[in-house]
């Protein structure tokens, strides 16, 4: 199931594709799908951070628990929105993925995102959702376990299976890379800046 998403990285052309570009405003413009307020380009978090989340434990495909826990243990508020991503098999520009997305902020409002992510990802694009992006507890299903079994693959490359008895526990390695560049905050945009794209014909 999860090779039908295709290759999916961060959007190219950015900042430009961000208020230029029409498919991506539809899905988290204003008045998009995935109606958004802010965007912001974070990093893997910096050994200063790290400090937060020394004996939390984090997993991939789970960043609505991960930011749960480190809020538990660190007292770091839970932010709600999406991850953004590009097809990059596709032409440029032409289809983007936003999917449901949790991390946490630092007291100052900063983003950080602690949930492992793959090594070809070193910057995600998240998305505050204009009006929260909830996630309730449901029982997984055979689908729903074949699509993590092959994301985990894909992205991670770790073999799981799904058990109904013992769940597998699925663990990766922490993200952990050189200090945030915090220059980078410069491009988290607020939707009040946003110019208004030129009206349909």
């Amino acid at each position: 199931v999860a090779r039908n998403l295709g290759t999916l990285g961060f959007p190219r052309n950015w900042p430009a594709v961000y208020t230029q570009n029409k498919t991506l405003k539809s899905l988290i413009g204003k008045k998009g799908r995935c109606a958004s307020v802010r965007v912001g380009v974070v990093g893997c978090p910096g050994s200063k951070d790290l400090v937060h989340i020394k004996h939390v434990d984090l997993h991939p495909l789970q960043s609505f628990s991960n930011a749960e826990r480190v809020s538990n243990a660190a007292g770091l508020r839970v932010v709600q929105g999406w991850a953004v991503f590009e097809h990059l098999d596709l032409p440029v520009g032409t289809a983007f993925v936003a999917e449901r997305y949790w991390w946490n902020a630092l007291d100052d409002g900063t983003w950080v995102d602690f949930s492992p992510r793959p090594d070809a990802w070193p910057e995600l694009l998240l998305a505050l959702a204009a009006d929260g992006a909830p996630k309730t507890n449901t029982s997984l299903t055979s689908a729903d376990g074949d699509l993590a079994c092959g994301l985990l693959k894909e992205r991670y490359g770790i073999t799981a299976r799904i058990t109904e008895k013992s769940p597998a526990q699925l663990v990766a390695k922490p993200c952990v890379a050189k200090p945030v560049d915090y220059s980078k905050w410069a491009n988290i945009i607020d939707s009040d800046d946003e110019p208004e794209p030129p009206p349909t014909p």
